[in-house]
């Protein structure tokens, strides 16, 4: 251990944090965990060579080899590898089980952006030929995403509609006094 001005940090594991001198306020489990790191705060890093090389402060890294070459600071990097770029990036939200720069969950703080790289689902199955699957709401209002088998003669601005019927899938609008076709899918016979 070769703290020197550092001051408050749990250190679990077998060479963890063991270029820390004058990093303070960080949780440190797993081996080789933080091992690089020699001024970075108030970081928890929980894995195996998890933020390793890490030089940023804030940081929440959870996983083996999570954030492992973050140079960034305010990130949460989530899973196996996530966040494992040779990176500067900050404020940034990762969850993965791989290193990639496209992980499932994508999040950027400063921004307050989402990404799904993947198929996001939500509600429940065997849904009710009128219950919305999911609501989008923001500051001008609220959009329900539907999945019915007949078009819909009434709804809201914003809502969507999806189809299917007798193989023919179409998209539709509500545009505040009728839904609107965007688009349709005809299965091939």
């Amino acid at each position: 251990n070769s703290i020197t001005t550092g001051y408050q940090n749990m250190v679990i594991g077998r060479q963890a944090g063991n270029s820390i001198t004058s990093g303070s306020g960080n949780v440190i489990m797993g081996a080789s965990a933080m091992a690089g790191s020699t001024s970075s705060t108030d970081n928890v890093a929980i894995g195996t060579q998890a933020a390793q090389n890490n030089t940023g402060n804030s940081n929440v890294m959870i996983g083996a080899t999570a954030g492992r070459s973050n140079t960034g600071s305010s990130n949460v990097f989530i899973g196996y590898n996530a966040g494992n770029i040779s990176s500067s990036r900050s404020n940034r939200l990762m969850i993965d089980n791989s290193n990639t720069a496209t992980p499932l969950i994508d999040g950027d703080f400063s921004s307050d952006t989402l990404r799904i790289f993947g198929q996001l689902y939500a509600g429940k199955e065997n849904l009710a030929a009128t219950s919305s699957i999911f609501e989008i709401v923001n500051a001008t209002g609220r959009s329900k995403f539907y999945r019915n088998t007949s078009v819909p003669s009434s709804g809201a601005a914003g809502d969507m509609t999806l189809t299917n019927i007798s193989g023919v899938g179409s998209a539709y609008v509500h545009d505040g006094t009728a839904n609107r076709e965007l688009a349709k899918t005809i299965k091939a016979t």
